[in-house]
């Protein structure tokens, strides 16, 4: 096993492929200039000691519990007021220096991203308004350091409002109270119990523009169904600047990928002020962020120095006992290695891994999200001599990604879409498939990924069974673009019940205006249970009318299908706008509904809707 302390891991950090040096520059370089910088709000530049203790336990395909803990200190500085006018507020420099982390009780590798200085707006009540991150950092980085800042977040006023975290929108009780006073304690220091009601939205976790107008908790990409808060407080004592202190707990039960898992997370959390301001380089920077700049340099890789890179990783994976890092952390780790990361491709194939260790891999590589790793995951789910769990596994992982298509990386896809030499079983060639509108959703797009959506929809118009066609039609629904709508409306007649199962989700994924009336055009003259099931309940995420609201409630009634009328009572319960003909629809549903389970859930909504009233 090797130590990841010490000079061990300096050993593999300091590897030199590639001379990526971060450092900041600014237009200021007047020394008078960087005193005035120092001592600006001298009496709000302050240094935390920050600990966060998270428990997770995950049910899926087995049960797993992880344990992580990560400290350091937090340096917080008041920078220049917002200039811009649709943006009040105040700017605030954070860092956090020595920092580290530990995975299961082992000291693990800390994302280099948590080093790096970034600022926040804060608007007058105390909401985060906006982020700066000098650099180019990718969305998981990025969403690391903000998450740090939510916990910064808090109402100087007793009230219930919205606020937002890297989950998405949320609901809040703030209990204000004036702080315990001593000689020397200010009248401004507030006691602030923040208690976390209940999650709006998964907006920044999906796609927003995509998100159901009325059943926002539910995430439309499938990677969460459900997030509950079971148990959160979080108690601040404030100060003239920003805060004193904050220590709180939560809890959350996440559902995902259409109920197949179940995660709960454990967080407890304490920023509490030091007293003195610790080494940071924030101190230093100007006082406007905008100026703020990284700067990195490169250089090209030798043939010698690439296979010492290809040597160096194979020995530190057979060495490194990877599961004391979750995915991140061991993405984070592997970044240094990233020339070389196709070597990993050859050790699965020797079968080097324990399935657990390969679970954790293909979750890193996923969240490495490099092009030469995102090659590699393409290579692997057409790689006839991996087992298809990896396979699948390798799917999971690619669509995890969010920096743009290659041009490498497009024609790889489409050789996937395009080749009659795939060798697997139908489900993953099905599944290889869907994974490519995947991979284009959560993707900025450019020509690379419009070239892999027309492919996509070529593909659809072939002569190609009726499995393939359900598949594409299913990828086509994974891009959540607009421009698939016409080449899906093709299909929605299509003589195979499967396919046209899949459009009417794939319809509902999508959620235009102009797909609705093709699912209720559906629901009316499907006889077969697959495609109507799939329509009522892509109906969901629309605001449906009266006469598609009588459409449903008949579906809810009639329907033989257990299922298929429970996903009729769903769609029914997200028309709140038309809460009075809801109600009355429940009422009738009640009186029909033999199974015990959809019974309860329309009586749950005839409560919910009689409460509001």
């Amino acid at each position: 096993m090797i130590n990841l302390n010490g000079k061990a891991l300096f050993r593999y950090l300091a590897l030199v492929y590639v001379i990526s040096i971060p450092f900041f520059t600014s237009n200021i370089v007047n020394a008078s200039d960087i005193r005035s910088n120092l001592n600006e709000d001298l009496e709000c530049q302050h240094s935390y000691q920050l600990k966060i203790k998270t428990r997770t336990e995950f049910e899926f395909q087995g049960n797993a519990v992880t344990r992580h803990n990560l400290e350091g200190k937090l340096s917080i500085r008041k920078l220049k007021p917002s200039t811009v006018p649709t943006k009040p507020g105040q700017w605030w420099g954070l860092q956090l220096t020595e920092g580290f982390q530990k995975a299961n009780g082992q000291q693990a590798p800390l994302d280099p991203i948590y080093a790096i200085p970034f600022a926040l707006l804060k608007d007058p009540k105390g909401r985060i308004q906006d982020f700066y991150f000098p650099g180019d950092w990718d969305k998981d980085q990025t969403d690391q350091l903000k998450g740090l800042a939510y916990y910064l977040q808090f109402s100087l006023e007793s009230a219930t409002r919205e606020e937002q975290d890297t989950i998405g929108r949320f609901t809040t009780d703030y209990d204000v109270t004036p702080a315990k006073t001593t000689n020397n304690s200010s009248n401004q220091h507030k006691e602030i119990i923040k208690t976390k009601k209940a999650y709006l939205d998964f907006s920044n976790v999906s796609n927003t523009k995509r998100a159901s107008p009325t059943h926002s908790n539910r995430s439309n990409n499938g990677a969460f169904n459900e997030v509950n808060i079971t148990d959160s407080e979080q108690r601040i004592t404030t100060s003239e600047c920003w805060f004193k202190s904050s220590r709180g707990k939560e809890s959350l039960e996440i559902t995902g990928f259409n109920n197949s898992y179940v995660m709960e997370t454990h967080q407890s959390f304490k920023i509490l002020a030091l007293p003195n301001q610790v080494p940071a380089e924030l101190w230093l920077l100007p006082a406007n962020h905008q100026l703020w700049q990284i700067k990195k340099e490169t250089k090209e890789l030798s043939d010698e120095e690439l296979k010492a890179i290809e040597e160096e990783l194979t020995q530190v994976l057979k060495s490194t006992d990877i599961l004391t890092m979750n995915g991140r952390q061991l993405a984070s780790f592997l970044e240094q290695f990233d020339p070389a990361i196709n070597t990993i491709l050859d050790l699965i194939q020797d079968k080097q891994f324990s399935d657990s260790e390969l679970k954790r891999l293909f979750n890193a590589l996923g969240h490495l999200d490099t092009p030469n790793s995102n090659q590699l995951l393409m290579t692997a789910i057409s790689e006839a001599d991996l087992n298809e769990e990896n396979r699948f596994r390798a799917m999971r992982a690619i669509t995890q990604g969010t920096t743009p298509i290659t041009r490498a990386l497009k024609e790889q896809m489409i050789d996937l879409l395009q080749t009659q030499n795939f060798i697997g079983s139908d489900a993953l060639r099905g599944s290889a498939i869907m994974s490519l509108g995947a991979v284009i959703q959560r993707r900025e797009h450019n020509e690379h990924s419009d070239d892999v959506l027309y492919a996509i929809q070529g593909q659809m118009t072939t002569d190609t069974s009726p499995n393939e066609r359900a598949a594409i039609a299913a990828s086509l629904g994974n891009t959540g673009d607009e421009r698939v709508l016409k080449t899906l409306a093709q299909f929605a007649t299509d003589e195979h019940d499967r396919v046209r199962a899949n459009v009417a989700t794939s319809f509902g994924q999508i959620a235009h205006p102009e797909a609705k009336q093709i699912l209720s055009d559906m629901l009316k003259r499907e006889a077969d249970n697959k495609p109507k099931q799939a329509a009522v309940n892509a109906l969901r995420n629309f605001k449906l009318n009266s006469s598609e609201i009588t459409s449903v409630e008949q579906v809810a009634k009639s329907s033989k299908s257990e299922r298929t009328r429970r996903y009729a009572i769903q769609t029914l319960g997200a028309q709140t706008e038309h809460s009075e003909q809801i109600k009355s629809a429940m009422k009738r549903v009640m009186k029909t509904e033999t199974s015990k389970r959809n019974f309860v859930q329309a009586a749950k909504i005839l409560t919910q809707l009689q409460e509001k009233n």
